[in-house]
Order: C-alpha cells, then structure tokens, then sequence
C-alpha cells in the first residue's frame, strides 16, 4: 500500500507540472454503464472439514455481462505538450464501483459452488486525460489510471473472500458539449487488477484474476 501511495503521488506530481496553456478548472462527473467480465481461473487448496484434507482447486468461472458506476472529481490543467497541439490535459479521481453475476463455474471436483455467487468491485483511480481538440463539436480522448481495487467474490465457497489490489486502466472515448456547463460522455476502459488472493483461517488459500471490459456513458460538469 505504500509503494502504491508513492506511485499516485508521484503521477500526480508529474501532471501537476504540465504547462498550463488553456483554460483550466475543476470539475465534477459522473458514469453508468455496462462490464462485461473476463472469465476467471481459479487455482488454490480448499480445506475440507469432513475428511481434515485439502482439496486442490483449478476452476474457471464464467460471468453474465454486468453494471458499473463512477463518481469523479477532476481538473482541467490546460494544454499537454504545447499549445500548436491542440491537445488538453485532464487530471481526476475516480471512485468506481461494478458487479457481475457468476454465470457458470467449471469445477470438475465440485469444490466450488456449482453456480450462484458474483464479484464486486469497489476502485480508487487516478487517471489522466488528454483531450484533443479538432475542427467538431466531438472531442476524442485517450485516459490511462493507476490505483487500487478491493475485489470481493460472494458465495464462491470459501469464508474469506475479498482483498484489496493494485489495479490499473486504459480507454478512450468521445466527449460533446452538450450545454455550456454539462459535457456528455461515450467511452471505453480495460480495467485489470494484480493476481487476488484469498486466504482463510482454516488454510484454505485461493489465488485468481480479474480484468474487464467497460462501455460507459457519462457527463461531467465544470465549476
């Protein structure tokens, strides 16, 4: 957790310092859309009370399409790079949220749950934006964020079942000027996690992944 406090800091350092060649501001944004979860493999030991062994556990779970929402709070730095560019920088935080329904699981020593269950996932980003500003009212961007997720899996048969990640993101998207204070948004992100370890405290021990696909419609108001 340190080092991830070191690296936010760090990056933000760094767009802090951008040049600052158009109009900046702080600004307020919101999303909702649509997840769609890769599937996961899972991998550990299952302690099994009735005969006192561990069972081994190499299982896939496949996931139905799921929601996401966000809330943001970001700044307008001005103009990346120089000003012949055209090309405007946009730094945020981000609190996310998404959840996914578990559609199958694929055990074959049935030491998971057959079916049932879903993931949530509650994030903390920092993420930049550049802007680039052509001859329409349609503006396309690119947006990369580090930051941290914590990843809870419910009903996936073992007690201890969240933890708290690294997690990192990229996208691209078109935003429009719908009114004079309110910009409407169309976008795309990859989010990923490092590996997510759960570990009980009867020695059960699972290890897995996390990474998605998100289509989001969004606005965000300047102040």
């Amino acid at each position: 957790m340190k080092r991830l406090t070191i690296t936010l800091a760090t990056l933000a350092g760094l767009l802090l310092t951008a040049p600052v060649m158009a109009e900046t501001g702080f600004y307020i944004g919101g999303s909702i859309g649509s997840t769609l979860l890769n599937d996961s493999t899972v991998k550990g030991d299952r302690f099994d009370p009735q005969s006192n062994t561990f069972t081994e556990i190499d299982s896939d779970i496949e996931f139905d399409p799921g929601v996401n929402a966000a809330f943001a709070l970001g700044y307008d730095v001005g103009s990346y790079f120089s000003h012949d560019l055209e090309t405007g920088g946009r730094i945020e935080f981000e609190l996310g949220y998404s959840l996914n329904d578990v559609d199958r699981v694929d055990d074959p020593g049935r030491v998971l749950r057959e079916s049932g269950g879903d993931v949530e996932v509650i994030s903390l980003m920092l993420n930049s934006y550049a802007d680039f500003r052509i001859d329409s009212p349609l503006v396309p961007y690119v947006t990369a964020g580090l930051g941290g997720a914590q990843v809870t899996f419910n009903d996936l048969g073992i007690d201890d079942n969240d933890d708290t990640v690294f997690a990192w993101q990229v996208g691209a998207g078109l935003s429009y000027p719908a009114f004079e204070h309110l910009i409407v948004d169309l976008g795309y992100r990859y989010f990923a996690t490092s590996d997510i370890k759960f570990e009980a405290l009867d020695g059960s021990r699972i290890e897995t992944e996390y990474d998605s696909h998100n289509i989001t419609l969004g606005m965000r108001v300047p102040f």
